[in-house]
C-alpha cells in the first residue's frame, strides 16, 4: 500500500517538508500515517492498517501533491496551508484540492478560491 511522489527537486522537497519535517508531521498526524524521503522518492504507508488505510494514504499523497505543485508556483508552503489542505481534503476528498490556487486564504463552499487582497 505504499505510495511515492517523485517528481520534485531538492528545494521543492525542503518546502515540503518543512523545517524539522513541520509539514509532513501535520499531514502524518492528520492522516494516521508515516512519510518519510528515501532513493525512490516520498514514501507514505499507513501507521496501521484498518479499512480506511488505502483512504488515508491516498488523501496524505494528494495533500503532498498539490503541496508541490503550489512550490512549483512559487507559493511559500507554511503550516497553516499545510494544515488547511489537510482539512480540505479530508473533509471534501483529494480532488477539491485543486481549489485552493496560490495566494489563497481560502477555498468557499462552492469550490472557488478566495485570494487575498493585499
Amino acid at each position: 500500500m505504499e505510495r511515492f511522489v517523485l517528481d520534485m527537486n531538492t528545494q521543492q522537497t525542503a518546502e515540503v517538508f518543512g523545517q524539522g519535517d513541520a509539514h509532513i508531521a501535520i499531514i502524518e498526524d492528520a492522516f494516521g500515517v508515516e512519510i518519510s524521503l528515501n532513493d525512490e522518492g516520498v514514501s507514505c504507508v499507513p501507521q496501521y492498517e484498518d479499512e480506511h488505510s488505502q483512504r488515508r494514504v491516498e488523501l496524505a499523497m494528494s495533500v503532498i501533491g498539490r503541496m508541490v505543485e503550489l512550490s512549483k508556483q512559487g507559493e511559500v508552503l507554511n503550516r497553516q496551508i499545510t494544515a488547511y489542505l489537510c482539512d480540505l481534503a479530508a473533509e471534501n476528498g483529494p480532488l477539491s484540492l485543486s481549489a485552493y490556487q496560490a495566494g489563497g486564504v481560502c477555498v468557499t463552499s462552492r469550490g472557488k478560491s478566495i485570494k487575498d487582497s493585499r
